[in-house]
């Protein structure tokens, strides 16, 4: 049996989201993260020398700073 769930369609949000990626990131490659702002119609950002987990690395400010801004 397959359960349909259906939720009413939201507002229309057209501010672009804020794509992400580390340049040492094994886990998701850079194309990946390219191809997601693409979708998203924006730029992707990359932070260097930071692999998937950015919020663990020494420099973990630069990108809470770059959320904020």
């Amino acid at each position: 049996m397959i359960l349909l769930v259906l939720f009413p369609p939201g507002p229309i949000i057209d501010t672009p989201p804020l794509v992400l990626g580390a340049a040492n990131d094994i886990a998701i490659s850079p194309s990946e993260i390219e191809a997601t702002a693409r979708r998203h119609k924006t730029q992707a950002e990359f932070f260097p020398n930071m692999a998937h987990d950015m919020m663990l690395e020494a420099s973990w400010q630069a990108v809470t700073d770059r959320i904020l801004d």
